[in-house]
């Protein structure tokens, strides 16, 4: 019968350290690669998103730019207006307070607001709510 070296073999019969060793890097690999995975994913939806609010701030831009014109030649108080448009097949509503255009929409449950501070020269502030 062979001789057996007993340092490395357990009670139970199995090299246990190298075993444990690769198990545990084994699950690193795995537990990087589906970080990496989510991330991913994440940092997709939110190039979508942003795509899509860039359209949403270029039609709002264009109405904001008409109203700031309509302000500077005191031609129409149309403050409280509300108009809905359609980008890509989101309806998104632009409301008209005072200094501000506020661009509104519904995705996937949660509602986005975009608001574009604008006065007589122009647009000068975009900010998110």
């Amino acid at each position: 019968m062979p001789k057996v070296r007993t340092e490395t073999i357990k009670k139970n019969g199995y090299i246990l350290e190298p075993v444990l060793i690769f198990f545990l890097l084994g699950m690193m690999v795995c537990a990087w690669i589906s970080m990496m995975a989510m991330e991913k994913r994440e940092l997709n939806k939110a190039v979508v998103r942003s795509d899509f609010d860039l359209k949403v701030i270029e039609q709002a831009k264009e109405r904001a730019l008409e109203l700031s014109w309509l302000k500077r030649c005191h031609l129409e108080n149309s403050e409280g207006w509300m108009e809905s448009i359609e980008v890509d097949g989101i309806s998104v509503d632009l409301i008209n307070r005072k200094t501000c255009l506020e661009s509104r929409y519904r995705q996937k449950g949660k509602t986005y607001s975009i608001l574009l501070f604008y006065d007589e020269q122009g647009i000068v502030k975009v900010e998110y709510e």
